[in-house]
């Protein structure tokens, strides 16, 4: 008699199948023994967990991360309002036309001049 125990039964799982909905494929599907089945049952929970633990940790940094730079936002409103004088010294001016052409009355339409027919010399391009 061997000294190593071995189990009277094993329980054994099938793997599900890709695509369930796919009953005229009739391949033989791989069976799990219940402690290999447990043994990625387990893995599975513990990357969950994993998971969760690390969702948890990166919205608590970013709300952080939020209010740091929410302060900073205000602080940089403060200190420009401190720096900006309620009454400006300088009247503001007039806003300026960014560019005057002459012989054209404000508001109208510029028109590009006509182009001469390409005559095949490249150095005019």
């Amino acid at each position: 008699m061997s000294s190593s125990k071995q189990p009277a039964f094993k329980k054994t799982f099938q793997v599900p199948e890709d695509n369930p909905m796919d009953s005229d494929n009739k391949k033989t599907r791989p069976s799990l023994s219940q402690e290999e089945a447990l043994r990625r049952l387990d893995w599975l929970t513990n990357a969950i967990t994993q998971l969760t633990n690390d969702k948890i940790e990166f919205t608590n940094t970013l709300e952080e991360t939020r209010e740091q730079l929410e302060a900073q936002r205000v602080e940089l409103a403060r200190q420009a309002s401190m720096e900006q004088p309620d009454q400006p010294e300088k009247p503001a001016q007039p806003a300026q036309p960014a560019q005057t052409t002459y012989g054209k009355e404000s508001g109208e339409v510029l028109k590009p001049t006509k182009p001469t027919p390409f005559d095949g010399t490249t150095t005019k391009l």
